[in-house]
């Protein structure tokens, strides 16, 4: 499906310290990229998040995911 939409890449952002993400992430072939600071507000309060990501096979369509 993901290539077939163009995509080249799948990212997800999420708040720093959720572990139970970080892990179905890393888990699933996703890279760490990046630690924002201070990139939402929560409770009125800033948070960092956190993205990784994951770069989609194009050589080979029906293996979606590398």
């Amino acid at each position: 499906i993901a290539p077939s939409l163009g995509l080249r890449r799948i990212a997800a952002d999420f708040e720093e310290g959720n572990m139970g993400m970080e892990k179905a992430l890393v888990n699933t072939g996703f890279q760490k990229e990046a630690v924002s600071i201070a990139s939402r507000i929560k409770n009125g309060k800033a948070i960092n998040t956190v993205r990784y990501f994951i770069l989609i096979n194009l050589k080979n369509s029906t293996n979606l995911i590398d």
